[in-house]
């Protein structure tokens, strides 16, 4: 299974679409994908639609971390949506639910 990333700008948001798995293999993709993303997002919420995304193991989860960090430090917000229970279920084990921001 391959990544397929897509970025749309709607109501002075930044939406980026994900399909496919997060691992060691597509993950490193996700994370260039918000590096590129992160000097334009000053002010402005970037919101991850994971809803096509089936799994992610622990490479995921860093570049979902360092995401977040990377959009705070240009002065934007990275928020997730459409997350599904089991990644979800991830992410509570993990108590990155004290940390991500959801819509």
């Amino acid at each position: 299974m391959t990544i397929a990333i897509e970025t749309t700008k709607q109501d002075g948001r930044i939406f980026v679409a994900v399909r496919g798995t997060l691992n060691a293999r597509y993950a490193p993709e996700l994370e260039s994908h918000l590096r590129t993303l992160a000097p334009s997002a000053s002010n402005t919420r970037i919101v991850l639609d994971l809803e096509h995304v089936p799994f992610l193991d622990s490479t995921g989860i860093t570049a979902l971390i360092n995401g977040f960090k990377i959009v705070r430090q240009h002065g934007g917000e990275l928020a997730l949506t459409r997350v599904s229970p089991e990644i979800m279920d991830v992410f509570r084990k993990t108590l990155l639910t004290e940390f991500l921001v959801f819509e």
